[in-house]
């Protein structure tokens, strides 16, 4: 085991350094220089290179540093480890090893998405390291002492809840007698048309958007597309209390609070796409991490994949979301619908995720398969799952299954006499 894999162990790491394998020798050195500054850096040795380990690494890091050049600004696994570490919320530091004017060209929308306004280092010429580095290190410091537990408490009525958490925002500097959005352009109105609304967000800002927003797929369209179909679910009147959730009352009085927020959630949406992706290089090491962070975005995005094709998928999804903590009726539901499922360590997954939530509406249906299923991993995962539950219906399954196995392992005894 590699030095860099052997600090993975650790349960926090200070800095995680993302490369081509092409950059190594870039990486070590800055490895190197960031360890003597007294921190922990983790960094997938190229000769011994484990994608589980590296996203770990990536959800446990307290800052995610980028090394980015023209091998990796088009590396598809830089690009998924960036996006895993946006979602957990990862102080991000792209360190660009060509002048930006050669690499913003090769990043797609995603990446300059996910980057943009983040303070870049650059280590273009050998002598840019001794001059640049230290004030790399000292946004570095300052991530990690601003960094806090990386999971949140889930409440899955709020779909922006996201949003609060992530570290990212960057707010304008603006006209302090400026209005917010809404009463600047539809006064005490608690409610106005979808029409009226596009019309006015596109009269205040879709010419900074096209200034700042070049790519085909990053376009005006794009963020009204957002707006109408994520943040305001279709609907054709929008409610001043819905604009505020989104807005979360706006506490610093920022004039153009619901633009840097559709822009944060934006970043988060290209982010959770990335990461979730069928081609993702992380797929299922960030579904078996991201069981902690347990933010509405992320608990539906699990929802979905308890459907998904891949059965080692479906099995891992439901650990995660017992581990996200997803009491709603609707997680529970899709849970108990596992149980069903054609395959066994699915099932034995679902008895697992169903006790640990102590998922009162399963105790039937889990003793059903204790019954039932005809795997004995299975039967076990159930009965296990009936002694995590603390009420009265499950202690009583759990007596009956205690009683009928000592029973069942009293008639194999007298059968072999």
């Amino acid at each position: 085991m590699t030095t860099e894999l052997a600090e993975s162990s650790r349960d926090v790491i200070d800095v995680m350094i993302s490369y081509n394998p092409a950059d190594v020798e870039h990486v070590r050195h800055l490895a190197g220089a960031l360890r003597a500054e007294g921190l922990s850096v983790w960094f997938s040795d190229m000769d011994n290179p484990n994608l589980g380990d590296t996203g770990q690494a990536v959800s446990q890091c307290k800052v995610f540093v980028l090394v980015l050049s023209e091998k990796s600004a088009c590396d598809p696994q830089c690009k998924d480890e960036l996006a895993l570490a946006y979602i957990t919320d990862s102080s991000i530091f792209p360190v660009g090893l060509q002048r930006f004017r050669d690499l913003g060209p090769l990043l797609d929308c995603g990446m300059k998405l996910m980057l943009a306004k983040i303070n870049w280092t650059f280590f273009v010429k050998p002598e840019d390291f001794e001059k640049n580095f230290p004030g790399l290190l000292s946004g570095i410091q300052n991530g990690i002492e601003s960094s806090g537990d990386k999971s949140f408490p889930i409440d899955e009525d709020n779909p922006f809840q996201f949003l609060n958490s992530l570290s990212h925002v960057t707010v304008e500097e603006t006209d302090e007698n400026l209005q917010d959005f809404w009463p600047r352009n539809f006064g005490d109105k608690r409610e106005v048309s979808w029409v009226n609304f596009k019309n006015a967000f596109v009269k205040d800002y879709g010419e900074e958007i096209e200034e700042s927003y070049t790519e085909e797929n990053l376009n005006q369209r794009f963020f009204v597309n957002v707006i109408y179909k994520d943040i305001f679910d279709l609907r054709k009147e929008i409610k001043r209390d819905m604009y505020d959730q989104f807005c979360d009352g706006n506490p610093q009085g920022d004039p153009h609070c619901f633009y840097s927020r559709l822009q944060e959630y934006a970043r988060g949406l290209y982010a959770m796409k990335e990461v979730f992706n069928m081609d993702s290089t992380l797929r299922l090491t960030v579904v078996q991490n991201l069981g902690k962070f347990s933010t509405p975005a992320v608990v539906a995005r699990l929802l979905e994949m308890m459907s998904d094709q891949d059965p080692n998928i479906r099995a891992v999804t439901a650990i995660a979301l017992a581990r996200s903590n997803a009491r709603s009726k609707k997680s529970l539901s899709k849970l108990m619908k596992a149980l069903e499922d054609e395959d066994r360590l699915v099932r034995e997954s679902a008895c697992f995720a169903l006790g640990f939530l102590q998922a009162a509406s399963a105790v039937e249906a889990i003793a059903d398969r204790w019954r039932n299923d005809p795997i004995s991993h299975v039967r076990t995962a159930a009965s296990e799952a009936l002694k995590m539950m603390d009420n009265e219906e499950a202690r009583k399954c759990v007596h009956m299954t205690e009683v009928l196995t000592g029973e069942m392992q009293s008639l194999r005894t007298e059968e072999s006499k």
